[in-house]
């Protein structure tokens, strides 16, 4: 029984570590990037990578990251 239990803690170990390696890069948001182009090609970039907008970078999935940036409003912040 132990054996089972270290297997098994490795093997969920494995699939933590592995199955999703984009977060390693942390998620953004968009009043971090610097300018709009940034914020696309990370939002290409990882809907190439991973398939989906984990990110949250486009809101109404319409392709487009970072509306804010892009449209030259203020972005949101946490902080207000």
């Amino acid at each position: 029984m132990p054996r089972l239990c270290s297997v098994l803690l490795a093997v969920t170990f494995a699939f933590f570590t592995f199955a999703a390696p984009a977060t390693a890069q942390g998620d953004l948001d968009c009043y971090q990037f610097g300018s709009w182009n940034d914020a696309q090609a990370t939002y290409d970039e990882i809907m190439y990578d991973d398939g989906w907008d984990w990110m949250g970078l486009d809101e109404d999935g319409d392709g487009l990251a970072c509306e804010c940036l892009y449209y030259g409003y203020e972005c949101w912040t946490p902080w207000g």
